[in-house]
């Protein structure tokens, strides 16, 4: 099936490919390998090491709940939770403007600067850490002193990694990027099962999260390093500031916004062990691990070839972008009401079966935030939108509600002595209708750039086949 919206990235004349939403099924279905869409291709290479990730990360997850108690579950979800908060400001979001930088020359700045923003601030941050857990602030008192050291490497490798990988997509290096995923979390699941086998406890817990984010550099750095030094060392300081200047969008709005939007999903968790205690949180990060597992399988490669192909679109065929924006999104729906059903219906059967009985309020649990869920995978990958059409003051209006929005959940379950399975549906409904909104949001920012795209985005932008 041709569609004149989803057409080859290749230079005009080649074939048009299919559309973006049978690329994404065919995948699932491993006939997407014979698709001719240039997007279905990039989709299926970029996301074939998520996989396998995912797939190591699924057949562990049951041994781990097995070795492991829900308290130190919490713990972990808890250490998790900071890490992927702090993450976001680590690099001051500048790792944002690599795919979409003006020429190689100001990508490598950009790469280099946002590593070396990465150095500091993975300091000031794990003493942070240290703070709320010497005073048991947010509930991080459950979380051993140590976890504070651990922290600065863990974060420190997140933001290398983070830059690394969009430099690979940028240069559209998708297999590297997938090999690197396959060692970064599989050798963090892998590390965490052998830690219980030894009875490492929240030690080999934590250690596990830092190994794992080490692994799967490798590659990437060597590739980057290769293109980047050259440019880096003849830029001059005048030449970085001007970077800084240009993309300055990124940390003045991107920055807070992605702050905001990380601390609405991740600000759960510490305040559940604050109302509920640690082995109730570990329950829901359990959940949250499962929930992960079709996000990473699809929607972050998803995200990125959509990211590059809707600047490409913007830049040549302003008029395509709605449709890809719509193809992508019933690709997506397709695809992401399977698991969802899955865990609204049988969500408590299914979690005793594969995790074991003492799971149980888990799959409860599950079955609760299925409709968050699914609309968390629809609009995600479609957030980009933003990005490309800088329109990053938008989603940052709406992200401050959400958070409001959220907070307001749990002041009032503590207010009420809700128990804790109202408020998960509570915060699963709160969070279903803010994605929702934003995926308004969205259609709003594309609605109102995409005819004067083309005059925005630069004649030499490099993305696309």
């Amino acid at each position: 099936m041709l569609n004149r919206a989803t057409k080859s990235l290749e230079d005009s004349g080649q074939r048009n490919g299919p559309s973006i939403a049978g690329s994404l099924i065919a995948h699932l279905g491993d006939v997407i390998a014979q698709s001719k869409s240039g997007f279905g291709k990039k989709v299926a290479v970029l996301s074939s090491g998520t996989v396998v990730a995912q797939a190591i990360n699924f057949l562990l997850i049951p041994v781990i709940t097995r070795l492991y108690l829900p308290a130190s579950i919490g713990q972990l979800a808890l250490f998790t939770s900071f890490l992927s908060i702090a993450a976001v400001a680590v690099s001051l979001r500048y790792e944002l403007g690599i795919i979409s930088a003006h020429d190689e020359r100001e990508a490598s700045q950009l790469a280099f600067l946002s590593v070396l923003f990465s150095v500091p601030l993975s300091l000031i941050i794990s003493a942070l850490l240290f703070v709320l857990i010497r005073f048991s602030l947010l509930g991080f008192g459950a979380l051993p002193q140590y976890a504070s050291l651990i922290m600065a490497p863990v974060l420190l490798s997140t933001g290398a990694f983070g830059s690394l990988r969009y430099w690979e997509i940028r240069r559209e290096r998708y297999a590297v990027v997938s090999r690197s995923a396959v060692m970064q979390h599989g050798g963090r699941s892998a590390f965490q099962v052998l830690s219980g086998f030894f009875r490492a406890g929240n030690t080999g817990l934590l250690l596990g999260e830092l190994l794992g984010r080490c692994m799967g550099m490798g590659a990437m750095f060597r590739d980057a390093v290769s293109v980047v030094k050259p440019h880096v060392l003849q830029t001059t300081p005048d030449e970085f500031r001007s970077a800084l200047r240009k993309n300055r969008k990124f940390p003045m709005y991107s920055l807070p916004s992605s702050f905001i939007d990380t601390l609405s999903v991740n600000i759960s968790v510490p305040l559940l062990v604050v109302l509920y205690g640690s082995a109730v949180a570990g329950h829901f990060a359990i959940v949250q691990r499962v929930m992960a597992v079709p996000m990473s399988l699809l929607t972050v490669g998803v995200a990125d070839v959509f990211h590059s192909s809707m600047a490409q679109h913007a830049r040549e065929h302003p008029d395509l972008c709605t449709a890809l924006f719509r193809k992508t999104a019933f690709g997506l729906l397709l695809i992401g009401i399977v698991p969802a059903g899955l865990l609204f219906f049988k969500g408590e059967s299914l979690f005793s079966f594969v995790f074991g009985s003492r799971w149980m309020l888990a799959g409860t649990l599950a079955s609760a935030v299925a409709p968050w869920f699914l609309m968390q995978f629809v609009v995600s990958p479609l957030s980009r939108v933003v990005l490309v059409f800088q329109g990053q003051e938008f989603k940052l209006i709406y992200d401050l509600l959400t958070v409001v929005s959220i907070s307001l959940v749990f002041g009032i379950a503590k207010q009420q002595a809700l128990p804790v399975l109202q408020t998960v549906r509570w915060l699963s409904a709160v969070n279903t209708v803010a994605y929702a909104a934003y995926f308004f949001v969205l259609v709003y920012v594309l609605s109102k750039n995409c005819q004067g795209a083309k005059a925005a985005i630069p004649e030499e932008f490099p993305i696309g086949t």
